[in-house]
């Protein structure tokens, strides 16, 4: 195994390879050595470092508990024209409108309840957009109150009525 200076095999210092021989592995890992053969299952003690670390490893949440990957319930192209609003490409949408009160406003009526949004300008649009769920303004008329954007000018951070986005919705 290497010494001050060297890697994993001995060689030079970043080499974090394992040592292989035989299907066999030695490999050094953040001052750890580790040995054993390929597909093994090496014990919580084992990897933890003493049965202390194993108890408390054993204590966390389920790896597959904490890495749930939620896919997008609905999104959108939204394209706004000085009279219209339309969407291409959605999902989970049932339909847009302008606010009544805010041009810059753009309302949505989804088939579901979401948990967060997140939006984005166009790419050839030189603005920022903000999203709201639940408290959305007053200006967005029944039933396009699940969720709301409104766009803002990236320069001097006032609304604009111009401006396409897209939106995804969990």
């Amino acid at each position: 195994m290497g010494g001050e200076g060297h890697g994993v095999c001995g060689g030079p210092r970043g080499d974090t390879s394992p040592h292989v021989r035989g299907g066999e592995y030695r490999a050094r890992i953040g001052g750890k050595s580790f040995s054993g053969r390929y597909n093994q299952i090496d014990s919580i003690s084992r990897l933890a470092g003493s049965d202390a670390g194993a108890k408390q490893a054993l204590a966390l949440e389920p790896l597959a508990t904490r890495r749930q990957i939620e896919l997008p319930r609905g999104y959108a192209q939204v394209k706004v024209t000085a009279t219209t609003v339309t969407l291409t490409g959605s999902k989970g949408i049932n339909g847009v409108q302008r606010s009544t009160s805010d041009d810059s406003v753009v309302c949505f009526d989804l088939t579901f309840t979401p948990r967060t949004a997140v939006a984005s300008a166009h790419l050839n649009n030189n603005a920022t957009v903000g999203t709201a769920l639940g408290s959305v303004p007053v200006g967005c008329a029944a039933p396009y109150r699940d969720a709301a954007a409104r766009t803002y000018g990236a320069n001097d951070s006032t609304p604009h009525s111009d401006v396409n986005i897209g939106i995804v919705f969990i």
